[in-house]
């Protein structure tokens, strides 16, 4: 007789952005539904090697193959970077407690890699996610690859998270300032990144070009990071089913709302869970840089204080005329609106 048919695989669900766009908390806002396995940046500790970070035309056969068996891969993943992003949150494939066992183990092994004994894994975070309703990969290696990665996973749900140009700046260069990433080299100097960049269809329309980099600001190459890679991401999920544009700020403004919208286009429902997660991420103070825990409009807008008047314009002069910045005047949110409900 024919092996018994297994559970369905979970729902692919992706969340792709730049770095320090508020894609942590709006991945835990879904994570925080019962029925979501949530995979942390996995392509930052288990790199797409050899797909460049902005590939262009179509991807052959082998690409689409290594795309459908690392997606396949991720409910098993058990990297402590991957799984063990808190908070951790109560899951219907998981027996009760839970939770408890993986705060435990993942402070037992930050014990363990400050005493210079290594722990790559966790193993428990693992446990039961194949039989996950979806399964989240947040991805901020990705954004220019999103074309790639639905051509070889057309089922899959994606969300493309944009952040305010003046607000992923600051905070990429407040970032560095404190020496919160793991690179020495400055991500405005990352000159093979730039390199990639340029030779993108949108890069090469705006005329931009090494030389007119090397020649800018770090807070001026930034924003033509973020104008290129928003841009060819806007264009490669323009006709996609299952897709969804997302303005970090919008969703800083409404909350509930936003959560709603995401979970809905997931195929999840409403959840306590979700509402109480919801409040609680929302209205507690935490002042760690990688922290969720925080009034998240006063985060939204902090560049405010954090860029002078040159900085600021010089960011906004690269980013016109882009269809990302087009968003932000169609929003109404080029600049803080007078009050959170205006």
């Amino acid at each position: 007789m024919p092996p018994e048919p297994g559970p369905p695989a979970p729902r692919l669900l992706l969340l792709f952005s730049l770095p320090r766009s508020g894609s942590t908390w709006i991945a835990k806002l879904i994570d925080s539904h019962p029925a979501v396995a949530y995979r942390h940046e996995p392509d930052s500790v288990l790199p797409l090697d050899p797909l460049p970070l902005f590939p262009e035309g179509t991807p052959g056969r082998e690409i689409l193959d290594r795309l459908r068996a690392y997606a396949r891969a991720l409910p098993h993943c058990t990297q402590v970077h991957v799984v063990g992003k808190r908070p951790f949150f109560a899951k219907a494939f998981q027996p009760p407690g839970w939770p408890l066992l993986l705060a435990a183990a993942h402070l037992a092994a930050g014990g363990l890699r400050r005493a210079g004994l290594p722990v790559r894994h966790l193993a428990p975070a693992a446990w039961g996610a194949t039989r996950a309703g979806a399964c989240l990969w947040k991805s901020i290696e990705s954004l220019g690859r999103l074309g790639w990665v639905r051509a070889a996973l057309p089922e899959a749900t994606s969300f493309h998270l944009l952040r305010h140009p003046c607000g992923y700046v600051h905070s990429v260069l407040r970032g560095h300032r404190q020496g919160r990433f793991g690179s020495h080299v400055p991500p405005w100097e990352d000159w093979n990144l730039m390199r990639q960049m340029a030779e993108t269809a949108a890069g090469r329309a705006t005329g931009l070009d090494l030389d007119a980099l090397r020649s800018l600001s770090p807070a001026e190459r930034l924003a033509w990071r973020w104008r290129v890679s928003n841009d060819k991401a806007l264009a490669e999920g323009r006709d996609l089913p299952r897709h969804q544009v997302l303005l970090y700020e919008q969703a800083c403004r409404t909350p509930r709302e936003a959560t709603a919208r995401l979970l809905d286009q997931a195929g999840l429902d409403w959840h306590p869970a979700v509402e109480a997660f919801v409040a609680a991420s929302t209205r507690r103070k935490d002042a760690d840089y990688y922290g969720i825990r925080k009034d998240p409009w006063t985060s939204a807008w902090s560049w405010e204080q954090g860029l002078d008047a040159r900085a600021r314009a010089g960011i906004l002069a690269r980013v016109e005329g882009s269809r990302a910045w087009s968003l932000y005047r169609e929003a109404g949110l080029e600049r803080r609106p007078p009050t959170r409900d205006a």
